[in-house]
């Protein structure tokens, strides 16, 4: 059976709330041009890698081309994602995730902390709890 600990709550909600000193000032604009310099060198890597590919089996044309426009693709999408995470409304949505889910964890707890009291209850009121119900 495990044991309950009792120990102070972490007051946390003040990391959780939106700061409002954090301003962006970066446009979409820009963001594209950050974007495409720096898919550039991944781009470059992966045209080499790709002709390199064909060139040592011999495949046809298509086939670097295929491996190329994957592997940027990939890429593309990794560096944006990140671009957007690492953005004012992607540190927003990060808050109010964990906040979520320390809330359901803080739920979930207290729900197995209500079900332990409820069964030593019912033990003490039935004797050993070896009764049925």
């Amino acid at each position: 059976m495990p044991m309950l600990i009792e120990s102070e709550p972490l007051h946390i909600e003040a990391a959780l709330q939106a700061q409002e000193g954090a301003q962006e000032h970066t446009s979409a604009t820009d963001r594209a041009i950050g974007l495409a310099i720096r898919i550039g060198p991944f781009s470059a890597v992966w045209a080499v890698l790709a002709i390199g590919s064909v060139w040592a089996v011999g495949a046809a044309w298509w086939a670097g081309f295929l491996l190329f426009a994957a592997l940027t693709f990939v890429s593309y999408a990794w560096l944006d994602g990140q671009d957007w995470r690492h953005s004012r409304a992607g540190v927003e949505r990060f808050k109010i995730d964990r906040a979520y889910q320390l809330k359901r964890i803080e739920m979930e707890s207290q729900a197995e902390a209500r079900r332990m009291a409820m069964d030593t209850y019912r033990q003490l009121l039935l004797g050993d709890g070896d009764h049925e119900q």
